[in-house]
């Protein structure tokens, strides 16, 4: 079952940029793993695919990550270190939900995306701020980013470019932070996870990617949203519990 999650998971990253983190953390989590567990075994896979798209969408130039690095990595960090020391369980699911349904929303309405672009101008830092919070807690901000990445960039290789470029950032500070925590065994124990991630990739993702116009990839990133959105609130609710 892990390998079908990584599977699957990957093939929506390679296209969106998003995918490992957002459906794979509950995904695990709805297997009976631990947080601690599901974030050794998706960031290896995770950074991998972000390290080859990074490369492959080089044409696409660099993007300006300075923002997240000053605002939003500190704030992922302090989550993610309270996490692993107090074991807390942050409830986030709804929240995150519901910015992520209004965002694929307002992406059908010009003029109400052209307000948000404006509100989020003038707010970056708190968004960015509650972008580092969100992932360090629950390992589940990349819907988040993608909502930032695209109100920074209207093009879709710009766009999944300053998702992978965030991504890079987010998971080489949580490896980092889980091998001076946890130990290298951690995390060096599921490098064959990482390894078939990148095979998908390689063999679909680039060819999908490539294939996909900036309407449909809109389009879809906001299906995306509404899915993972759908993911949150079903994990939040516990409907297995509902039945015998």
């Amino acid at each position: 079952m892990i390998y079908f999650v990584i599977v699957a998971c990957a093939f929506v990253q390679s296209i969106f940029g998003i995918g490992l983190l957002a459906f794979g953390t509950p995904s695990l989590l709805l297997m009976g793993y631990p947080f601690e567990s599901a974030l050794c075994i998706l960031l290896p896979a995770s950074l991998t695919i972000s390290l080859l798209q990074s490369i492959s969408d080089r044409e696409a130039g660099l993007v300006n990550i300075r923002p997240i690095l000053l605002w939003a990595l500190p704030f992922a960090a302090i989550g993610l270190y309270i996490t692993l020391q107090e074991k807390l369980a942050i409830h986030l699911e709804l929240i995150v939900a519901a910015l992520l349904l209004f965002s694929a929303a307002i992406r059908v309405s010009q003029s109400v995306r052209t307000r948000l672009q404006q509100l989020m101008q003038r707010h970056e830092r708190s968004a960015l701020l509650l972008i580092g919070l969100v992932h360090g807690f629950t390992n589940m901000g990349g819907g988040l980013l993608a909502v930032y990445s695209s109100m920074r960039y209207s093009e879709k290789i710009r766009i999944r470019q300053m998702i992978v470029t965030g991504y890079i950032a987010f998971a080489t500070m949580q490896i980092t932070m889980l091998i001076w925590q946890r130990g290298v065994a951690a995390v060096a124990g599921n490098a064959t996870f990482a390894g078939v991630a990148a095979v998908v990739y390689l063999i679909c993702g680039r060819l999908f990617f490539k294939k996909i116009t900036t309407y449909v990839y809109d389009v879809a990133l906001s299906g995306f949203m509404s899915v993972y959105a759908g993911a949150l609130i079903y994990k939040y609710f516990d409907f297995f519990s509902l039945f015998p």
